[in-house]
């Protein structure tokens, strides 16, 4: 019967406790670090997004995709870029392509065999 008494009396204090927003357990945390009153982005970052963004506008993105099977395919389609035309290149997956070309909508998709080499070596 004590028992019990006590279980009432240590929940009516814990019931307290938190209503009063008094949580113990609680740690009280540190203040962020405040924010640097002027940002400076370093000048080469800085020049660097600028002519992504020129080249962006002035090279026109084509309607559409080529899809390769591994890296070495990859790199070659993509040395057939130029100045005057892009178009994105994907290593093709079961995953994302449809998603991506869903998005897209491309009016014609080229599909890339590999170009890996063969390499035979002789001792």
């Amino acid at each position: 019967m004590r028992r019990q008494w006590r279980l009432v009396a240590l929940f009516i204090l814990l019931l307290l406790v938190f209503s009063l927003n008094q949580n113990p357990f609680r740690q009280q945390l540190a203040s962020p670090p405040p924010i640097p009153t002027s940002f400076q982005v370093e000048r080469w970052r800085q020049q660097l997004g600028e002519k992504i963004i020129r080249l962006r506008q002035v090279i026109p993105t084509e309607k559409k995709v080529i899809l390769v099977p591994d890296e070495e395919t990859f790199l070659s389609a993509i040395q057939q870029w130029n100045l005057k035309r892009r178009y994105p290149i994907l290593i093709e997956d079961d995953h994302y392509t449809p998603r991506f070309l869903n998005r897209f909508q491309p009016e014609q998709v080229i599909r890339l065999s590999s170009m890996k080499w063969n390499c035979v070596c002789y001792k």
